[in-house]
């Protein structure tokens, strides 16, 4: 496969937020299971082999499909990073296509970061685009910079999208872009609907995230009730959260501990989960609550702005209790991205990906960072709930509860 062939492949694969991604048809595997996500010990031409081989590899079945979400970035990534070290030319094919894909990840992996990192993402995209644009090879490049803006308008940022669809286009159109008339026009046209949308929100009100205290991630392997990977089929199957990386994660400079598993909550359109789950033990003297959570059912076109979703109820050592209300505009949205990453003003998008249904409609899921500041600090806390509103028309989840400790003094 030639380098150019190359880029392509792992451009569809590995950037692209709203297009279907290379792994979208479940066809035949052609190589053993158990080895095609191992990076190989051998130099750069076998890591450029084995980068090739799994970016040509199709599932066959939806087990399959899920095993290849939540490795597939990851081996690359490791692969990328070898021929980084073993290669000392960085003008050489392999130390090009190996850049390729560790910008494609950031960008691919964006909505994780802390803002300044976000930030640091756009300009390295933006220089990468510009040196491409020297080379004449700049297709590629400017796929590129269209999904790092794109990754800019699935986190909420929809001012900073703007900016960056103008900014990338009026780069390919100065240099005069060959051939890339279609992506400046698509930028440029999305800039102006996110500039249209805008104008109608509400301000943001976000809690600023500065752990300053332990972060401990509860134990919630007792509370969860529902299965967050899919493997059924049908025509909604690996409809779930593969992509979703596991074990201790950092997301917006929140640790978390994250499974296969989530605590879902019911409403009418989801009966057979529960209204509510009690007693999830905390034990220890919380400064602030972070969660990561999201919900199935009910859209920006069906559910007002302002509803009152569920509660997560703090219960203290000495009998009393605090409610910390989750609402719909406020603190999330539906888990799919059925509004191109309409804003909330208190919460935040902290991870995003894609599955095998959601691709066939070319959206995006998402899911939520809640912060809330416990009034009473001091205070030991022995438990969470975690309640549904009453006859509430959409149906949330958590994947992961972490809890600050407070410093000395607080």
């Amino acid at each position: 496969m030639s380098g150019t062939t190359l880029f392509r492949a792992l451009a569809a694969m590995s950037i692209s937020f709203w297009a279907p991604a290379a792994t979208s048809g479940l066809q035949p595997a052609a190589t053993p299971q158990t080895d095609r996500y191992t990076v190989p010990q051998g130099g750069v031409p076998e890591l450029l082999k084995f980068i090739e081989d799994l970016s040509q590899y199709r599932p066959d079945s939806p087990r399959a499909d899920g095993e290849h979400r939540s490795k597939f970035r990851p081996a690359l990534q490791q692969a990328a990073e070898k021929i980084i070290r073993l290669d000392k030319d960085p003008k050489s094919e392999a130390c090009q296509v190996a850049r390729f894909i560790l910008l494609a990840n950031r960008v691919r992996w964006f909505a994780r970061g802390v803002p300044s990192e976000q930030r640091q993402v756009i300009a390295d995209v933006k220089a990468y685009l510009a040196e491409q644009l020297k080379q004449g090879q700049a297709r590629e490049a400017a796929e590129l910079a269209r999904s790092a803006a794109e990754a800019l308008q699935c986190t909420s940022q929809w001012d900073q999208a703007a900016e960056a669809y103008e900014s990338f286009a009026g780069l390919l159109q100065q240099n005069g872009g060959a051939g890339l008339s279609d992506i400046v026009a698509s930028m440029q046209s999305s800039a102006r609907r996110l500039k249209a949308m805008s104008q109608n929100l509400p301000f943001a009100t976000r809690t600023e995230i500065a752990p300053k205290g332990k972060m401990t991630p509860l134990d919630l392997k007792g509370k969860f009730n529902w299965r967050s990977v899919d493997v059924s089929d049908g025509v909604w199957h690996g409809n779930g959260l593969a992509e979703l990386p596991k074990g201790e994660q950092t997301l917006a400079g929140v640790k978390f501990r994250l499974s296969d598993e989530q605590i879902q909550l019911g409403c009418r359109s989801l009966p057979s989960a529960p209204a509510k789950v009690e007693k999830i033990p905390v034990n220890r003297r919380v400064a602030r609550l972070y969660v990561l959570h999201a919900l199935q059912y009910g859209t920006s076109d069906t559910v007002a702005d302002g509803t009152h979703l569920a509660d997560y109820k703090m219960h203290y050592a000495d009998g009393s209790e605090v409610e910390m209300p989750v609402v719909f505009g406020e603190d999330m949205r539906n888990w799919w991205d059925f509004d191109y990453g309409k804003p909330v003003t208190r919460g935040r998008v902290v991870w995003t990906g894609t599955n095998h249904a959601s691709e066939k409609l070319n959206r995006t899921l998402r899911l939520y960072l809640g912060v809330w500041e416990n009034p009473h600090p001091e205070k030991p806390v022995s438990y969470l709930d975690f309640v549904c509103a009453k006859d509430g028309p959409c149906a949330p989840f958590c994947m992961a509860i972490t809890v600050e400790e407070p410093t000395a003094g607080r």
